[in-house]
């Protein structure tokens, strides 16, 4: 064989080796910090890769501490909550707080629902004490990162989930019993789910269930146990 067929059989044995070889994983963020088809990923309790949030982020993740009480007529049920109607009118995404917003409240139910948003917050929906299954629920919300991270892990030894956990847009998860909580935060009312309609305060929550555009959100102490 002279040297240029055997040049040639080289080069043709190399292109096929590349050919076969594996493609290189990608970084879970993909190219450029996009997220790519894996989606976010709660790594810990306090810590979440691609999670994003936009909607009134500044409002969402207000970090005034609860007050060492709360007045007797701003603890309230979830039944209590779903009594509210919206505050109206036009809600964007940078409207500060206002009315209801501005004020603490501390809500008591048990835990029925919960789930890990794409924005890195935990949701849960909340049903008054000894309700049916069907009961309709009031929302909360833990926002990802300080100071919410001992909050968060307190939550997280309430639900059947184990971390670290991927998921694409959001993901369901259930309690391990119908804990009574106490949770203390300022309303919120979250447009993104309010259908349109600024006076409304009932929406789809996790799998079948309904729950309240009005949350409180976000939770900045929680206790198990009623008020």
């Amino acid at each position: 064989m002279n040297a240029y067929r055997m040049i040639g059989r080289a080069c043709l044995l190399l292109a096929l080796a590349a050919s076969a070889a594996p493609a290189q994983k990608k970084d879970k963020k993909g190219e450029k910090g996009k997220k790519n088809s894996d989606g976010v990923e709660f790594t810990s309790s306090c810590v979440c890769t691609a999670c994003q949030g936009k909607h009134r982020w500044d409002v969402k993740t207000d970090k005034s501490p609860a007050p060492a009480s709360v007045a007797a007529d701003h603890r309230i049920t979830p039944s209590e909550l779903r009594k509210w109607t919206g505050p109206g009118g036009t809600i964007g995404k940078s409207t500060p707080r206002g009315g209801k917003e501005t004020e603490f409240f501390a809500l008591t139910g048990e835990i029925r629902y919960a789930r890990l948003e794409d924005d890195g917050d935990i949701h849960m929906q909340l049903a008054d004490q000894g309700k049916g299954k069907k009961a309709k629920t009031a929302s909360v919300e833990i926002p990802m990162g300080e100071p919410w991270c001992a909050i968060r892990q307190q939550v997280f030894g309430l639900l059947n989930v184990t971390l670290p956990v991927q998921f694409s847009k959001h993901k369901n998860v259930s309690p391990k019993s119908n804990t009574l909580i106490t949770v203390i935060g300022k309303a919120f009312f979250d447009a993104e789910n309010d259908g349109g309609d600024s006076r409304a305060n009932d929406r789809n929550g996790s799998g079948s269930s309904q729950t309240t555009v009005w949350e409180i959100h976000p939770v900045m102490k929680l206790t198990v146990g009623g008020k």
